[in-house]
């Protein structure tokens, strides 16, 4: 999973469907990648926290690894 993020926010937050987190990795000059592989099919929340560690609002993907697709609520991956 990839995409880029603006402003001042520095790590991107992955959460499972019970919104647990699941992995948090750093932002790199506005990009970022999350690896899915050992991910389940099905469907997670994406949030992007800042510097202060405020989380934005959600934006959901779902991971179907037998179509070898990942869609998002908002097409930006």
């Amino acid at each position: 999973m990839k995409g880029t993020t603006t402003g001042d926010a520095i790590k991107v937050v992955l959460f499972d469907q019970n919104g647990a987190q699941i992995k948090e990795v750093d932002i790199n000059s506005g990009s970022f990648q999350i690896d899915s592989t050992d991910l389940p099919d099905g469907t997670y929340q994406v949030k992007v926290k800042d510097a202060a560690g405020n989380l934005s609002d959600a934006t959901s993907i779902t991971i179907d690894k037998s179509s070898n697709r990942q869609t998002s609520s908002n097409n930006c991956w």
